[in-house]
């Protein structure tokens, strides 16, 4: 009697802790996924109380045992997998850390999410490079692993290749890291324009140190707060306790980074007004309701503007100081993409291409200095994906997939 009152009390314990998990998970507002978090231990934890109710005193207690001793063989596979791959497995990069920078906002902690020891994610920091890669999470190759980047891809035996970028940056941090970069001593500068963002970051960092001369004016100087916190962040305990374990875990956090890049961008990360696009081939997620508040005529995107065009003219004069080539990519929206290659048919994001291609001619249809070598990636992946290489991700991630990056990196081969 006094085993059955015992594991009612537990039971009613832990489905209590469960319950105040969904909660939490629940009040916390973030992104569904990690909602999902707090609703499925709620069920784990429910689950003792439900078999001790519905089986009876006795064979709720037979059956949890029985469950205790699977989950007791589980975790010693675990521990066993836990060994083999922290001596035989993959070395662990450090997760990402974020330090201030004046000049950049916030930059890696060096050594961090598999920077070198500059805080650029390469495979090693050298002291020179014959080019010189700039730009946000497009050039860092958010969503794929370094060496399908278009900075790694680009690499040859004869020409060494440098990165340096990271998530949103934009025109001001740009001009910030070729200053930094030509210390390297590059043949070849090569910076990336993203129309994802880049027009909306250039005016949240006008209060940089040294984006004095860089302001539109029209706005006072403002710095967008770091993107990630400096300590570690979780959206709900649950989380929490999930981050705990997977820090001291190797084997359980390299299976949950392969979990998150398949759900990354995807159903339970999508924006409102996201609209999937089925093709056998070319299948995604689009979000034509996010890109248009980087991209809708406006007060902001105006200023981005003419920051960037300001942010050009000064790589171009550092470039020609140094004598450095400099070439500017420019990087169309997937949306932007999809609209060109299905023409009419992609009539629902018309009004957005419409929008990127005005803010495209106003920083490029315009002339700007002489040294500045424009290549265009549009037609380069629209004619991709007409050849059935499919350069984005199927999910709702705007970032180039591994596919995207060997396109661009093949245009690119063109210049050397």
């Amino acid at each position: 009697m006094k085993r059955g009152r015992r594991s009612l009390l537990v039971g009613g314990a832990l489905a209590a802790f469960g319950v105040y998990l969904a909660f939490d998970g629940w009040r916390s507002g973030s992104l569904f996924r990690y909602q999902l978090m707090g609703y499925a231990a709620c069920g784990a934890l429910c689950v003792p109380l439900a078999l001790r109710l519905l089986l009876g005193a006795e064979r709720g207690s037979w059956f949890l045992r029985r469950t205790l001793f699977v989950a007791v063989l589980l975790l010693l596979c675990l521990v066993l997998g836990e060994v083999v791959v922290r001596l035989f497995g993959p070395e662990r990069d450090l997760p990402a850390q974020l330090r201030e920078d004046p000049r950049l906002g916030h930059a890696l902690e060096p050594g961090t999410a598999g920077s070198d020891a500059r805080g650029w994610r390469n495979s090693e920091a050298v002291d020179r490079t014959d080019v010189l890669f700039v730009g946000d999470s497009q050039t860092y190759g958010f969503g794929v692993e370094i060496d399908e980047t278009f900075c790694e891809r680009s690499e040859a035996p004869e020409r060494s290749c440098y990165q340096m970028a990271n998530g949103s940056y934009g025109p001001i941090q740009y001009v910030e890291l070729l200053r930094r970069g030509l210390a390297l001593r590059p043949k070849v500068a090569v910076v990336t324009v993203y129309f994802g963002n880049d027009l909306v970051d250039a005016p949240d960092y006008t209060g940089l140190a040294g984006a004095e001369e860089l302001r539109a004016g029209q706005q006072p100087p403002r710095v967008r707060p770091d993107p990630v916190p400096q300590a570690a962040y979780a959206p709900n305990l649950t989380m929490a306790l999930v981050d705990g374990v997977l820090s001291s875990s190797h084997l359980l956090d390299l299976a949950a980074r392969v979990v998150k890049q398949r759900l990354r961008g995807g159903a339970l990360d999508v924006d409102a007004g996201s609209v999937p696009f089925e093709h056998a081939t070319a299948g995604t997620i689009w979000q034509p309701a996010y890109r248009h508040r980087a991209l809708k005529p406006g007060k902001n995107v105006s200023d981005g503007v003419a920051i960037t065009r300001r942010c050009l003219e000064r790589m171009a004069a550092l470039c020609a100081e140094a004598n450095v080539r400099l070439v500017v990519a420019s990087l169309p929206t997937k949306e932007r993409t999809y609209a060109a290659w299905l023409g009419k048919a992609g009539s629902s994001l018309q009004s957005l291409a419409a929008d990127e291609q005005r803010a495209f001619d106003a920083i490029f249809g315009q002339p700007l200095a002489a040294n500045i070598e424009h290549v265009e990636l549009l037609p380069v992946l629209v004619a991709a994906m007409e050849a059935g290489r499919m350069p984005w991700f199927v999910t709702a991630d705007g970032h180039l997939a591994p596919t995207g990056h060997q396109v661009v990196a093949e245009e690119l081969a063109r210049l050397w």
